[in-house]
C-alpha cells in the first residue's frame, strides 16, 4: 500500500460509508497505521491510500483512533495553525480550523463511539483534516489567495511528478507486453 499525492483524483471524491466491517476493512487499517508510521504523519484517511471509503485514522502520543463513517456533530471556536498533508508533499499554511468538534463514529470492530477533543485543539485540528479527506476537500481549499499562490508552485510540480509517473508506468507496461527474443 502506498501513499496517494496530488493530484489523484481520488483525493477529490466524497467517499462511500462502509457497509460491513469486515477482515478487508480491519487489514485496510492496519495497512493505513503503517504508512502513516512510514510516512511520519498524525493522521491518514482512505483516499490517501486510493480507496474511496469514509474511514480515517489518527495516532497521537498516546492513543489511536480509528473513524469509520464519522460525522461530525458539534464545532466551537476558532484556531490559525500550520498545517500540512502527507498528499502535498512540501505545502505547509496556515488554515482555520475549530479549537474542539465532537465526532461520532464506529470503530473498527463496527461499535459506535462519540468523542468530544475538549481541550485538545491539536487533535481537533487533525481530525477536521482527516475528515476533509473523506469529503474530498483537501486544506488547500481552505487557503486564501497569497497562501496559495505560495502554495501554487509546489501542487506545479506535484502535478508535474504525476504526469511523469504516469507515463514511466505506462512504458513500464508497454516493455512487459512485448514478446521477449531469445
Amino acid at each position: 500500500m502506498k501513499l496517494v499525492l496530488y493530484p489523484n483524483e481520488i483525493l477529490r471524491q466524497k467517499t462511500e460509508e462502509v457497509e460491513q466491517i469486515d477482515g478487508e476493512i480491519q487489514t485496510l487499517i492496519q495497512e493505513m497505521y503503517q504508512v502513516l508510521e512510514k510516512e511520519g504523519g498524525l493522521g491518514l484517511a482512505a483516499p490517501q491510500v486510493g480507496r474511496s471509503q469514509a474511514i480515517f485514522i489518527v495516532q497521537t502520543e498516546k492513543e489511536k483512533y480509528t473513524f469509520i463513517n464519522p460525522e461530525i456533530i458539534e464545532k466551537e471556536g476558532t484556531q490559525y495553525n500550520y498545517e500540512g498533508c502527507l498528499s502535498l508533499p512540501g505545502v505547509q499554511e496556515r488554515v482555520y480550523r475549530s479549537y474542539r468538534v465532537v465526532i461520532r463514529a464506529l470503530n473498527e470492530q463496527g461499535k459506535p463511539f462519540t468523542l468530544d477533543t475538549q481541550t485538545n485543539d491539536l487533535l481537533a485540528q487533525v481530525i477536521q483534516h482527516e475528515y476533509d479527506h473523506i469529503q474530498g476537500t483537501l486544506m488547500i481549499d481552505h487557503l486564501d489567495e497569497v497562501q496559495k499562490g505560495r502554495a501554487r508552485v509546489q501542487l506545479k510540480r506535484l502535478t508535474k511528478l504525476e504526469k511523469l509517473s504516469k507515463k514511466v508506468s505506462g512504458k513500464m507496461k508497454e516493455i512487459k507486453r512485448k514478446p521477449k527474443k531469445h
